[in-house]
């Protein structure tokens, strides 16, 4: 669920960082949504936000319609309100929509492209670490309530980081690998 106003890895892997920013989702018990997407494909810097409904790559707006060719041999395509980021090992969909309360937040598609471990990099990240290639459920014993109760590989805390292309403040980095 994270923390409203703070940024989390949700997927790492080599030359890959996925990261977002939680913003409140207006229910009154902490509950959280994507407010804004950032998506490193090598050097090139994908960001998507909410509230402005405004996609951009190395900071230049992108238009509606426009694909945008990424480093690594990755590409972003805008439409308005969906952004699409596809590398050699992923796709990201984003899509803008609006809760009930009228908060506009980012609803978060990953799925694999090809095969995550053909660069010898095992995948992490609140998302990532569910394609690591171990086998059944994690249980790490540490209860964090609805901080990523059992299943995660350490606590929320380690997969904090310092912004949307902050690629060295969570424990489990794999961008750099």
């Amino acid at each position: 669920m994270g923390q409203a106003g703070k940024s989390y890895t949700m997927l790492s892997d080599k030359n890959l960082q996925y990261n977002t920013t939680f913003a409140d989702f207006n229910t009154g018990n902490g509950a959280t949504v994507i407010g804004a997407a950032g998506i490193l494909v090598g050097s090139s810097k994908v960001a998507l936000d909410a509230k402005s409904k405004s996609a951009t790559v190395d900071g230049v707006a992108m238009t509606s319609g426009q694909k945008v060719t990424l480093d690594k041999g990755g590409s972003a395509l805008w439409d308005g309100s969906n952004l699409a980021v596809a590398s050699s090992e992923y796709n990201i969909n984003l899509e803008v929509k609006k809760d009930p309360n009228g908060t506009d937040y980012l609803d978060s598609s990953v799925k694999i492209n090809g095969n995550p471990f053909g660069d010898g990099v095992k995948p992490h990240g609140l998302l990532g670490q569910t394609a690591d290639g171990i086998a059944g459920a994690k249980d790490t014993g540490i209860d964090q309530g609805k901080q990523g109760g059992t299943v995660i590989d350490g606590t929320v805390s380690d997969y904090e980081v310092s912004g949307l292309f902050d690629t060295t403040s969570s424990k489990y980095n794999r961008f750099s690998a």
